[in-house]
């Protein structure tokens, strides 16, 4: 897999990269541009909230199996506490052909 994590939010920066990730819909196309001018078009699959401590490690990092791009970021109830988030954000989608 490829895999891109990024925040959110932040204390300093309100409205992060990833700030729209939860919003995104099945079939929704997402295009992944590289430094070199080359872009891959993926189709999303699924949008999974997991608690932290259950975030599936290997599944997300498979090494074989079917080719996806995952994207992860924070999400679910804020700890006023700490500031973090409860919860990882996980879409999985599949190449476009």
């Amino acid at each position: 897999n490829t895999v891109i994590s990024a925040h959110i939010d932040a204390p300093d920066y309100p409205i992060g990269p990833f700030a729209a990730l939860r919003d995104l819909g099945t079939d929704t196309e997402v295009t992944v541009s590289a430094a070199d001018g080359s872009s891959a078009a993926y189709g999303v699959t699924s949008v999974t909230y997991y608690p932290k401590q259950d975030l599936p490690v290997e599944e997300i990092f498979a090494r074989a199996g079917t080719r996806s791009l995952v994207l992860i970021t924070c999400g679910g109830a804020v700890d006023s506490s700490t500031g973090r988030y409860a919860d990882n954000v996980v879409v999985v989608a599949e190449p476009r052909a």
